[in-house]
């Protein structure tokens, strides 16, 4: 009778001890906050990357709409998982991802694939460019027009139009300031351009996760 208790209260405890490792399991299992909903992933022929944590050991499957059957990754022993995906073509039309580990499912949707282009660099590259050249060709400008005498605001205005509307041909086809621009912000309130932009702060090693961040879906938001 005595074997019999020590038994069950062996079973009891082992399960209490298996439900707890599985809410422990459930509870560490998350995406990377570099990833989101409304993300755009890189296109083909690269194949983007999607990742997370979870416990060490534990299986994550992957399904997108177009794979044959789940995707499948281990987490390792720094509790992260990392998963390859097949090269895809460049869309303009969502994918939900999901991903389920444990009995514990997470998804992002309204996912597109396209390019990825990294800026990175110092306060200055918030400044818009047309009005930095306009700055910085001002004072020689207003010199011109005292040392020539000529009429100060006609010509001045003229010029500040030519140069707001015309750019040099650095690039073949792509002159013209004015008309890259509002195709470019047709373009962005389609949703075809996104930006996600990081929060300015100090850290003094390398992060695994994001302390601030913004997804902008329209272009003319930023």
């Amino acid at each position: 009778m005595v074997k019999l208790l020590a038994l069950l209260v062996l079973a009891a405890c082992s399960a209490t001890a298996s439900a707890a490792a599985a809410a422990a399991a459930a509870a560490a299992f998350n995406i990377s906050n570099t990833l989101g909903d409304g993300m755009v992933l890189q296109r083909e022929p690269q194949s983007a990357m999607v990742w997370g944590f979870g416990a060490p050991g534990a299986t994550v499957a992957t399904s997108m709409k177009g794979l044959p059957k789940p995707l499948s990754a281990t987490v390792d022993a720094t509790g992260t998982w990392r998963q390859q995906l097949p090269p895809q073509k460049a869309s303009l039309t969502p994918q939900t991802l999901k991903f389920t580990s444990g009995g514990t499912a997470l998804s992002l949707k309204d996912v597109l694939f396209g390019d990825v282009f990294l800026c990175s660099g110092q306060s200055n590259m918030q400044c818009v460019l047309v009005v930095v050249v306009v700055l910085l060709l001002m004072p020689t400008l207003l010199v011109v027009l005292v040392v020539l005498q000529l009429p100060p605001l006609p010509p001045l205005l003229t010029l500040i139009a030519s140069l707001l509307r015309y750019t040099p041909h650095s690039m073949a086809g792509m002159n013209n300031l004015t008309a890259e621009l509002a195709a470019a912000d047709a373009y962005g309130k389609s949703g075809g351009v996104r930006f996600f932009t990081v929060g300015q702060v100090r850290i003094p090693a390398p992060a695994v996760s994001l302390s601030n961040s913004c997804l902008h879906k329209d272009m003319c938001s930023c």
